[in-house]
Order: structure tokens, then C-alpha cells, then sequence
């Protein structure tokens, strides 16, 4: 028995180093909205099917269970994605996987969109490059 509680005891710090690592607390929503919020000094309770968060500094998030598809801890608060816009000219990009690899050019970027798979891919004007997600 003793034994038992001690590997829950190392499993348990172990848990809560890595945890402090991590310095956000991210909700993802069924819809792909995120939510970000600092872990540090943050209070959760769950009450009446919602997540009511408070900041260290007074604000209070809630957040609706029904809607919440994924709750993690993150590194930093970002999703990884500055922005969505979208090209310029219409008629003039290109669409990279991830991988590199060259998936479309030109047309609609509205309907290009429509069909790649869900992910993340760069897309790259004459005047500039950035991130689209896919959902």
C-alpha cells in the first residue's frame, strides 16, 4: 500500500512540474473558436453546465460545457494562426501544405478552400505570405 501511494505521490508532482511549464489554459470550442487564458493564479469551477474561469486579476470567462469540444494546457496562448485574410488578387496565389508540396494556384481562394482537406496551409501572393485553416 505504501508503495501504491508513493508512485501516486511522484506521478502527482511530476503532473504538476510539467504543468507549470505550460502557462495557459486553452478551450476550444465546438465551432473552432479558441479561447486563451493565462494559467497563473487562474481559479475554475464548474457550475450549471458551465466552465466559469477567473483571472488572476479579476476577469471572469464562462463558458458553456455544451459548447467546449477540447480543454488543454498550452506553451503559449496563440493558436499558431496571426490571421485569416484573404489574397489580394484572386486570381493570383498559391496554396503549400505544410510539407511544402504545391496543392493549388490561382481561381477562388474561397473555392480552392472548399476543397482541401481540414489543416493549415500557406498561402503565397506577390506581395506577401501567410497562414489559412481549413476546417
Amino acid at each position: 500500500m505504501k508503495r501504491f501511494i508513493i508512485i501516486i505521490m511522484a506521478v502527482a508532482i511530476c503532473t504538476a512540474v510539467k504543468a507549470a511549464d505550460l502557462g495557459y489554459l486553452v478551450f476550444r470550442q465546438t465551432d473552432g473558436t479558441l479561447t486563451s487564458l493565462a494559467a497563473k493564479g487562474l481559479k475554475l469551477v464548474f457550475s450549471n453546465g458551465s466552465a466559469v474561469a477567473t483571472a488572476a486579476d479579476g476577469t471572469v470567462t464562462t463558458l458553456s460545457l455544451s459548447d467546449l469540444s477540447a480543454m488543454y494546457l498550452s506553451q503559449d496562448g496563440t493558436t499558431g494562426i496571426s490571421e485569416t485574410v484573404a489574397a489580394q488578387s484572386d486570381t493570383d496565389f498559391s496554396v503549400f501544405s505544410l510539407a511544402g508540396v504545391r496543392v493549388a494556384r490561382g481561381g477562388s481562394l474561397a473555392g480552392v478552400k472548399a476543397g482541401l482537406q481540414p489543416g493549415v496551409y500557406i498561402v503565397k501572393t506577390n506581395s506577401r505570405t501567410f497562414k489559412i485553416e481549413v476546417r
